[in-house]
């Protein structure tokens, strides 16, 4: 019979299971804990949130640019 990770166990590994870096059994751990456990739950919504906003605070890249020569496929009369 598996054993529930704890609190202690599972929150150091939440950023971890967020960003994809766990094993799988570890993996299997961390979630099994997090549907069972409200506290570790909210800790989970926070690094997703967190990565979320990171994501979006990162600059874009820039767009290609386009040779003058090259047309728009959806509007002809454009050009780059």
């Amino acid at each position: 019979m598996d054993t529930l990770m704890t609190c202690d166990e599972a929150g150091p590994r939440i950023a971890r299971f967020v960003d994809g870096q766990l094993v799988d059994a570890e993996y299997r751990s961390v979630r099994k804990h997090l549907a069972g456990c409200p506290l570790c739950r909210s800790g989970f919504y926070r690094a997703m949130a967190r990565g979320i906003l990171a994501a979006h605070a990162r600059p874009a890249p820039p767009a290609p640019k386009r040779s003058p020569e090259v047309k728009s496929p959806t509007c002809p009369g454009l050009t780059g």
